[in-house]
């Protein structure tokens, strides 16, 4: 019977797949910070409210004038002018304050997007610590104009000692907030989502996607990267981006879409995972905050990645749709499909796809 119900759901997504194809939006969030900042504590714990709310959020912190600012944050940083902590949202345009980030969050991953982008591959060599990655860019519509493709290096947690890491904090003395007590400056403050590279600058490499694209373009390119010593290759993530660049205003750069891939599964051991690779991995296992969910799909086509609890039934829907083949991330929070935090307890993680093949994982939820 289920599998009656599994191949009723794929016909109907396909009937309206026929004429159109449809991009799951996956929103860049580039925060504007620094540990000088005085409001950037809070920023910080606001950005990861909005990640852990948001599955297809792909954050980057942008450090200015701190120990960890790279060229192209100096680079946005003229050109955008922002107050900190702000932040742009697939960079288009309007700076907004942290006071809104959530709300705003919400708007962007409303409707579909122009392009899906996703790694066909992603191989890492542990000796040289090279990252081999090979970005699609599948267009879902007609598009003319100056487009461009990149891929950001993130860090998830970055400490350091000193001024430059050691992170300034209005709030020591505000009742009631997460950093009340922790100290102005915040010794040992964990900065989440460094931004470590853009390996092709701050606008991304022009001259791989045609200057006229139509519906069922695909394009590719490889990203080499070799991951510098002093960071940590194990907490690194990568962030494809298919960006605008069609003239000066703040507003002619924006980020059609984007997709990230967290390399660790690649550092513990696998030498490559590939869009032929059957893989379902949940990394953050036992859940306590939350998990993310790496899948590949073989060839472009509908998928579902669903939870269910012990007995079968289905808790939430991570996410479904239509998207090209290649690498892909989701998170699940620990909650149910109408936002309810589930019970401590074994779940499973099951992957569905087009061509029917199905593929389940245990997750552990122990908060």
């Amino acid at each position: 019977m289920k599998r009656i119900l599994l191949s009723a759901f794929f016909v109907a997504v396909l009937a309206g797949a026929a004429s159109a194809q449809f991009s799951i939006p996956k929103t860049v969030f580039e925060e504007f910070t620094g540990a000088w900042c005085q409001y950037c504590a809070d920023g910080a714990y606001r950005a990861e409210q909005i990640d852990g709310n948001n599955p297809d959020a792909i954050m980057i912190g942008v450090h200015v004038s701190d120990a960890m600012q790279i060229g192209v944050g100096d680079t946005l940083s003229n050109f955008y002018a922002p107050a900190f902590p702000q932040a742009l949202f697939d960079r288009g345009g309007t700076l907004v304050s942290r006071g809104t980030w959530a709300s705003t969050m919400s708007t962007s991953q409303q409707g579909a997007r122009l392009v899906t982008v996703s790694f066909d591959s992603v191989g890492y060599d542990v000796n040289t610590r090279t990252i081999t990655a090979v970005v699609r860019a599948l267009f879902t519509g007609n598009a003319t104009g100056d487009m461009r493709i990149n891929m950001a290096i993130t860090e998830a947690e970055v400490t350091g000692t000193g001024s430059g890491y050691n992170q300034v904090n209005a709030d020591n003395g505000t009742p009631g907030h997460p950093y009340q007590g922790a100290g102005n400056p915040i010794v040992g403050f964990v900065h989440r989502h460094v931004a470590r590279d853009y390996v092709a600058g701050t606008w991304g490499l022009a001259g791989v996607i045609p200057a006229s694209v139509s519906l069922g373009t695909a394009v590719t390119h490889t990203f080499t990267y070799v991951i510098p010593a002093n960071f940590d290759d194990s907490k690194i993530s990568l962030a494809a981006i298919v960006s605008r660049f069609d003239g000066p205003g703040l507003a002619d750069r924006k980020i059609l879409n984007g997709e990230e891939f967290d390399l660790s599964p690649l550092v513990v051991g696998r030498p490559e995972i590939t869009a032929a690779t059957p893989m379902l991995e949940i990394l953050g296992n036992p859940l306590k905050d939350r998990s993310k969910v790496v899948f590949t799909t073989e060839e472009a086509g509908n998928f579902r990645v669903e939870v269910l609890n012990i007995i079968g039934q289905q808790v939430a829907v991570l996410g479904e749709g239509f998207t090209d083949k290649g690498i892909h991330t989701l998170y699940w929070n620990g909650t149910t499909g109408a936002n309810m935090p589930v019970e401590n307890g074994m779940y499973m993680v099951r992957l569905v796809t087009e061509s029917g093949k199905t593929q389940s994982k245990r997750v552990l939820v122990a908060r």
